[in-house]
């Protein structure tokens, strides 16, 4: 990750503000990004204003009304005590918990009515976003890579994700797109 880490510190050399909104795996950064690096990290969503749009970032996870099983894990994972714990372990016993952990939580393999249901459903939570007075609504953890633009020329966007998809969301002169690193 060190090329990652160099970049970072990069773009925070040249002032460019960095928000990182914590995803499931990145409550025990201990630190490091905010720290050294002077990144801005939100637990689960912030607000920022870029090119006079007002921009709603969350990583979305426990949104879903069947999401209460995920919502309790998140609890309980995130809590002091079992992030204490999770630290005493040998990093490569620690390293292959998480890793098993993050592949089964990948085996859903939806179909894509499902996709369509799921993305259905966090449009509402952009709707509320946009009835608030947000601009654009970004969102991470369900793995849709999805862009809308409403009629009022509001946007939401579902990141995708860099493991399969190698999507990613670009703010550019006042418009959101949903881009494709090179495979």
């Amino acid at each position: 990750y060190f090329d990652v880490i160099s970049r970072l510190h990069q773009l925070r050399a040249a002032s460019i503000d960095i928000h990182y909104i914590l995803g499931n795996h990145d409550y025990w950064t201990n630190g490091f990004l905010n720290g050294p690096l002077g990144i801005h990290i939100h637990q689960s969503e912030a607000e920022v204003k870029i090119d006079g749009q007002r921009i709603h970032l969350t990583h979305g996870d426990g949104l879903l009304a069947k999401d209460t099983g995920y919502r309790l894990m998140r609890k309980v994972l995130r809590s002091r005590a079992v992030i204490f714990l999770y630290r005493w372990l040998h990093p490569d016993l620690g390293i292959t918990l998480a890793q098993s952990a993050s592949r089964l939580s990948r085996k859903n393999n939806r179909p894509d009515d499902l996709e369509e249901a799921m993305f259905d459903e966090l449009s509402q939570y952009a709707n509320e976003r946009w009835a608030e007075g947000c601009d654009v609504v970004v969102m991470g953890h369900y793995h849709l890579n999805r862009l809308h633009t409403n009629s009022d020329g509001k946007s939401f966007l579902c990141l995708g994700d860099w493991i399969s998809h190698y999507t990613y969301g670009k703010f550019n002169d006042g418009r959101l797109t949903l881009e494709s690193w090179p495979t």
